[in-house]
C-alpha cells in the first residue's frame, strides 16, 4: 500500500511540475506576442511619420 501512495505522489509531483512548466511557456508566448505587436505599432508610426516629414521637405 505504501508503495502506491509513493508511485501517486511522485506522479502527482511531476503532472504538477509539467502544469508549471506549460503555463511559463504559454505567459513566455503571450508576452512574446506582445512585444512583436507593439514593435508593428512603433514600426507603423515611425514610418509615418517618416512619411509625414519627406512630405514636408518636399513642399518646401
Amino acid at each position: 500500500m505504501r508503495l502506491t501512495e509513493t508511485a501517486l505522489s511522485s506522479t502527482d509531483v511531476i503532472l504538477k511540475r509539467d502544469q508549471e512548466t506549460t503555463e511559463r511557456a504559454d505567459a513566455e508566448r503571450r508576452q512574446s506576442i506582445r512585444r512583436e505587436r507593439w514593435m508593428l505599432v512603433i514600426g507603423a508610426l515611425a514610418g509615418l511619420l517618416l512619411a509625414i516629414l519627406s512630405h514636408q521637405v518636399g513642399l518646401t
